[in-house]
């Protein structure tokens, strides 16, 4: 093999390397950075559902509750589920068709103490990672609003513009 070819596939190989070291720094980088966009999201959907929902509550409008939650759900395609329980943690209202996922109820428990602010839980689930945002509704007085952000989205966004960074970064190496 001559010297050429050598340094050529030397050069290729090194092309290889930095694009892909490029595309796990901005994997990293950018994964956290949207994680945090959807719980911060998945916060908002919380805050805007328990004020919405108190009403029902204290009427006990189940049917107000139900409309609510399918809403907030079908409004954001990140939102797997929405629960809407009472102050002890009894299920009120959810959006699942088939029932409720039997191990869901403790994986993200109703605290003891009634918490400030939401909680966040990572769960794992046949469909990836779900971010079960806990979010109490009048400081837990009336209850806990449950919502489940799946990363599904993130993920195939994150690894479409990955390769594209890539062959970006490889196709102008080549170039020089």
């Amino acid at each position: 093999m001559r010297i050429v070819h050598k340094l050529s596939l030397s050069f290729v190989l090194i092309l290889l390397t930095l694009s892909t070291l490029i595309g796990i720094v901005f994997w990293n980088s950018l994964s956290d950075l949207l994680i945090n966009e959807l719980e911060s999201t998945g916060h908002g959907f919380a805050a805007n559902l328990a004020e919405l929902s108190q009403e029902g509550i204290q009427t006990g409008n189940l049917y107000a509750l139900y409309e609510l939650a399918y809403l907030v759900k079908n409004k954001n395609s990140e939102i797997r589920y929405v629960l809407i329980m009472d102050t002890h943690g009894k299920l009120m209202v959810h959006t699942f068709t088939g029932g409720i996922p039997v191990k869901l109820m403790d994986a993200h428990p109703v605290p003891g103490t009634r918490p400030a602010d939401m909680e966040i839980s990572v769960i794992r689930s046949n469909e990836g990672k779900i971010h079960d945002i806990l979010y109490p509704i009048e400081q837990g007085e009336l209850g806990f609003i449950r919502i489940g952000m799946h990363e599904q989205g993130i993920k195939k966004t994150l690894f479409a513009n990955i390769g594209k960074v890539i062959w970006i970064v490889f196709s102008l190496g080549l170039m020089t």
